[in-house]
């Protein structure tokens, strides 16, 4: 019979390990998680724009800029930054 992981432990993560991974991150300072938590933010936002660039090798940096803010905070303020630009709407 298999038992089910709490629900906070990752699906493919055994408990043992997670809780290893919980106890890591309990020993850390507050300065330590945030800085941990801005790399992994940077590194995300490096991925994101690499695929954006891959998905529309055509656009210039301004209309990476533009569809990268319409994916994360939507058409509104992308149409703000276009309409603030005056460039043309991709």
């Amino acid at each position: 019979m298999f038992s089910k992981n709490p629900s906070a432990v990752p699906a493919d993560t055994l408990p043992k390990v997670w809780q290893m991974q919980m106890d890591a991150v309990g020993a850390m300072t507050v300065e330590q998680r945030i800085a941990v938590w801005e790399e992994i933010q940077n590194q995300f936002a490096i991925m994101e724009d690499a695929s954006m660039r891959r998905r529309h090798p055509e656009f210039n940096d301004h209309q990476i800029l533009v569809e990268l803010v319409r994916v994360r905070y939507g058409d509104e303020l992308a149409s703000k930054i276009v309409a603030k630009s005056g460039a043309l709407p991709s």
